[in-house]
């Protein structure tokens, strides 16, 4: 018998289903830890957006423009409370595993994953405003007298 269930094997289809089985082990081992750490990972990315909605309101100007019920700010700041809650909501679907090691660092990488894409978007969009910006250049007046303007 062999392991595919069938009574009549040629002799290259045993060989080419123990590959199969070893191919299929070693991808299940190497991808074992990552499917461990989705959880932590999913925590770690609430984890950034509540450092963020808690680390907002204490910079002066954020809390003038929150206190003052700015329509932008006070839209970002619910904006991180509601991606928090969602990521922290949205964890609690993946299954829990034993390894606290799984956990951390599943976190930081969340964390710092997150962050690193924040980085990404700002710097893609600064450099999209610079080059999709067409400023004019403002020439300088002439510097005469007789038109009323300081020459010195």
């Amino acid at each position: 018998m062999s392991l595919t269930g069938h009574s009549r094997v040629t002799a290259g289809s045993k060989c080419d289903n123990l590959n199969q089985l070893c191919r299929d082990r070693c991808v299940d081992i190497a991808t074992r830890g990552a499917r461990q750490m989705k959880r932590g990972f999913v925590y770690g990315i609430g984890g950034y957006f509540m450092v963020g909605a808690i680390w907002m309101p204490t910079k002066p100007a954020n809390r003038y423009y929150l206190i003052h019920l700015d329509e932008s700010a006070v839209a970002f700041e619910l904006g991180l409370v509601v991606a928090a809650a969602i990521a922290f909501y949205a964890a609690t679907f993946f299954p829990p595993r034993h390894s606290w090691w799984h956990a951390l660092l599943g976190g930081v990488l969340g964390l710092f994953a997150t962050m690193a894409a924040m980085l990404a978007l700002l710097a893609v969009m600064a450099g999209w405003d610079a080059l999709s910006s067409s400023r004019p250049v403002q020439q300088t007046p002439p510097c005469s007298p007789g038109l009323g303007l300081d020459c010195r």
